[in-house]
């Protein structure tokens, strides 16, 4: 989702359709023997690689935030009760909800191990995180929800913080559509009454 199909995770996140987008994160490829994946850090280096990492990381949680998810969460594989609240929270979200899920790699990844994880990991609403922004937020308070999640999103070693970051209310790519088409998506538009095309009036529209 962040390498080859970085592209479609972004055009995804500008439309805001309602789902959810689950990305499962190992920092390597593990079905092709362990090369860097584009989370892992500059310079890292798991037993997998003859040489450091020379590529810089990817924080899917800010890419998700420019593209325009609606809803932006993290959760932790060893977290199975708290990783299943998150996909049932992001399944009901109204818009694009994007789940990134932190998961070792036992295989080729020895950097990022279920124990190097276990000390680090908290959740930010044990913390008295308020992920909500509702719509219609005056642009200051906007503003100090932005520099919040911004501040958590970065947040990465020694702290690693799962939860929820940001929940907006934002009309869906569904809603929108059907402010254009008020009978999607009963009729989809290749099905629906097109006006008939009127092509002699078109081309003496734009004649030279």
């Amino acid at each position: 989702g962040l390498g080859i199909g970085a592209g479609h995770f972004v055009a995804a996140g500008r439309r805001n359709v309602d789902m959810l987008y689950i990305l499962y994160d190992n920092e390597v490829y593990g079905l092709t023997k362990g090369q860097a994946g584009p989370t892992l850090g500059l310079g890292e280096k798991t037993k997998s690689l003859p040489k450091p990492n020379p590529q810089g990381r990817i924080n899917p949680l800010l890419l998700a935030f420019a593209s325009g998810y609606t809803w932006i969460a993290r959760g932790y594989a060893y977290d199975v009760k708290g990783l299943k609240e998150l996909i049932k929270e992001g399944l009901s979200h109204k818009g694009l909800a994007f789940l990134h899920v932190l998961q070792p790699c036992p295989t080729y990844n020895d950097l990022h191990t279920k124990e190097w994880f276990a000390p680090r990991i908290y959740r930010l609403q044990d913390e008295g995180y308020d992920p909500h922004v509702p719509e219609g937020l005056p642009p200051e308070e906007l503003d100090k929800k932005m520099a919040q999640f911004q501040e958590k999103a970065a947040e990465w070693g020694e702290r690693i913080p799962t939860g929820i970051f940001w929940k907006a209310e934002v009309p869906t790519f569904e809603e929108r559509l059907k402010a254009y088409l008020p009978r999607y998506p009963e009729v989809y538009p290749a099905l629906g009454q097109q006006e008939p095309l009127d092509l002699e009036g078109l081309l003496k529209e734009f004649a030279l």
